[in-house]
């Protein structure tokens, strides 16, 4: 069947659709340390410690309640110390903080958080019988940088002020230093939504069947009688039929330029028109977020538009020629990049096929 085929369409950079990959509010981790014991005092008379070293670890539950601000909550052992021959303490307690972040790329944070800590106190052999427990201030710093928007990695300090153990005559009391590192599993973000195909906006094309009626005339002799015969051949052209453009988004992971597997779903209708119609085109632009460096931002849409590209040319045979890629960077964005909402939508590659006409029997 011959077709010729006419590009009607020009290339979008946005859609209707919503995002399908959004952050997770929800987190739970572990981490686990050193401990370091400072200003220990035994009735506000400074005391040296034997051993002011020791090992900590804990676990926490959080929720982001926004882009910069969450509340966190766990459980926390800060080892034992040795204060003097065979008498130590240990402590350990519930910390309640609240967590402020700044975002400093797609895929790295940097926080600060305060709060209050319940300890339990307590000492052990020489000391053993000796129990106290309270409220203590604690802050602290720390990194996180994420894997996917599901796993997560953290590095942490934190400072526990004024940790007391007393009786009736006596009274110690001490800062206790977390040196940690941690990981954390997030989730809770909302249902994924399904990409739908922007509505045609070009008017149809118009077709019109010719037939075309040729007379052939037949001469027949019977019985010294001519008679002429018309017989009427009917010819059908083939008729224009209009393909209508394509579109999706393929939404990627924070920091990441690989297909997951719902990226790979939400690019099989754009794989099966290229199936369908071999003469069809299509243009990949990379976009991210406006987090991090705007060079990099560059580099890492250029990086999701090429994956895309790589990925049709490999498994579907797709030739090289019928694929255009570039990258926006942050320049095109979508949704507002104050939310994480906003972000994940603006993590993406339109994909867009050009409307054109076949020519079908």
């Amino acid at each position: 069947m011959n077709k010729k085929i006419i590009v009607l369409g020009t290339l979008l950079t946005a859609s209707n659709a919503m995002a399908n990959n959004q952050d997770n509010p929800f987190y739970v981790g572990a981490r686990a340390g050193i401990t370091n014991y400072t200003n220990f005092e035994i009735n506000q008379s400074s005391n040296e410690l034997k051993d002011d070293d020791n090992f900590g670890a804990g676990l926490f539950l959080g929720y982001n309640i926004n882009d910069w601000f969450g509340v966190e909550a766990g459980y926390t052992y800060l080892g034992e110390t040795e204060i003097a021959e065979n008498a130590s303490i240990s402590s350990n307690g519930i910390d309640l903080v609240g967590k402020f972040t700044w975002q400093a790329t797609e895929s790295f944070d940097l926080f600060a958080k305060a709060g209050g800590f319940v300890y339990k106190n307590k000492g052990e052999n020489l000391l053993s019988g000796f129990k106290d427990d309270g409220l203590s201030a604690t802050a602290g710093l720390g990194m996180q940088y994420f894997f996917t928007d599901n796993f997560s990695a953290r590095l942490e300090y934190q400072y526990y002020h004024d940790l007391a153990l007393q009786d009736n005559n006596n009274e110690a009391s001490w800062n206790t230093h977390l040196f940690a590192l941690g990981l954390i599993y997030h989730w809770g973000g909302q249902e994924k939504v399904i990409v739908q195909d922007a509505p045609s906006t070009t008017p149809p094309v118009e077709t019109v069947e010719e037939t075309i009626v040729e007379e052939t005339v037949i001469e027949e002799a019977v019985v010294e009688e001519t008679i002429v015969a018309v017989v009427a051949t009917e010819v059908v052209k083939e008729k224009p039929v209009k393909v209508d453009y394509k579109t999706v988004q393929v939404y990627f992971d924070t920091g990441s330029e690989n297909l997951s597997a719902q990226s790979i779903e939400q690019l099989k209708p754009i794989i099966e028109h290229l199936k369908n119609y071999p003469s069809a085109t299509i243009f990949a632009v990379g976009h991210t977020d406006s987090r991090g460096a705007a060079k990099l931002n560059q580099k890492l849409s250029e990086k999701r538009a090429k994956t895309v590209r790589d990925f049709l040319i490999k498994e579907y045979a797709i030739s090289a020629d019928r694929i255009t890629y570039s990258g926006e960077g942050e320049a095109v964005p979508i949704a507002t990049n104050e939310t994480k909402e906003g972000q994940a939508k603006n993590r993406r590659v339109s994909v867009f096929s050009p409307s054109f006409v076949v020519n079908e029997k």
